[in-house]
This record gives C-alpha cells, structure tokens and sequence, in this order.
C-alpha cells in the first residue's frame, strides 16, 4: 500500500458508557483487531490505546480507553474520529479496496460520462452500494462486477457500466 499520510477513520464516538469511562462506538472497519486491547487509536493525532473491548451491538463496539477514566472524559469525545495510520492497513488482494480509499472517487460511466462523486458507502446484506452525488442528484450503485467495472486509485476514478433501470 502506498504512504498515506491521512489517517483512516475507523469508528465514530457515538457516547460514553458505563462508569469507568468506556466509549461505544460504531465501526467503519473490516479490520476487526483494529479494537484489540492493546492497539492504539488516534483522536486528532493523540494516541489513545485500547485496554478492553467488547461488542456492543452490531457495528457498535464499547472500548476503553487508556487514560479515560470517567463518564465526563468519556463523553468528552463523543462526534470524534478515531483514526489510524493507514500504513497499519493489511495488504489487501488484487481488485479488493478498503473503503477509505474509494470514498472521493469520481464514477463515471465506460463511455465517459461524469456520473459524480463516490460519498457514502452503504453495507446491505449481500453487497455494499454506492452512493454517488452529483449537483444534488444522488445514483445508487451496486458493488458487483456487473456495475463496477474498473476501479484506478491513482487516477481517482471508478468506472461503471449502467444496467437498465438504475437511473
């Protein structure tokens, strides 16, 4: 994987939980031991490591963190990022993305229409779905290989094949 020096957001703070200090958040990772105790998660660049983690409810996990120690210090991070270094980041097979680095691709179509911008990441059941803005339009697109035809990182772009019915 190539040096990134952004960070790759992890989980949201969503509150406080419990009294000893610990945080639930929801998980925008498909690398579970991210939340390992031990590990360590960044707040605006501060390093915090993980002591104890627990799965709270789906995509929603309850971390404690070291040096938070009360309900207040806990909620004192509630709508935060936690990050890490994206070079912590597992190689990943040929064709495979993590979703940091699809978010802000532009989509566009294999004859070259400009579709808009790759912003939300929609998990369902059986594939991920795509959605792209463009001027305020939002296009729903499948993750599978009937839809996404190519995806070039270093040229910022996903191209895509339309079906019949998707706009």
């Amino acid at each position: 994987m190539p040096d990134n020096p952004e960070p790759v957001n992890v989980a949201w703070v969503l509150g406080s939980q419990g009294t000893s200090g610990e945080i639930r958040v929801k998980s925008y990772t498909d690398v579970p031991t991210r939340f390992d105790p031990g590990q360590d998660l960044y707040i605006d660049r501060v390093p915090y490591r993980i002591t104890d983690s627990s799965t709270a409810r789906k995509g929603q996990v309850v971390l404690k963190l070291e040096g938070i120690d009360t309900p207040a210090a806990a909620q004192g991070l509630s709508g935060q990022w936690l990050t890490s270094p994206a070079q912590d980041s597992p190689e990943l097979s040929a064709g495979e993305f993590f979703h940091f680095q699809l978010l802000g691709l532009q989509a566009r179509t294999e004859e070259g229409e400009e579709l808009g911008t790759l912003r939300e990441i929609i998990q369902t059941g059986s594939n991920d779905v795509y959605r792209v803005e463009k001027d305020g339009k939002e296009l729903l697109l499948p993750a599978i290989s009937q839809v996404i035809r190519r995806v070039d990182l270093s040229a910022g772009v996903m191209v895509v094949k339309l079906l019949e019915g998707m706009r």
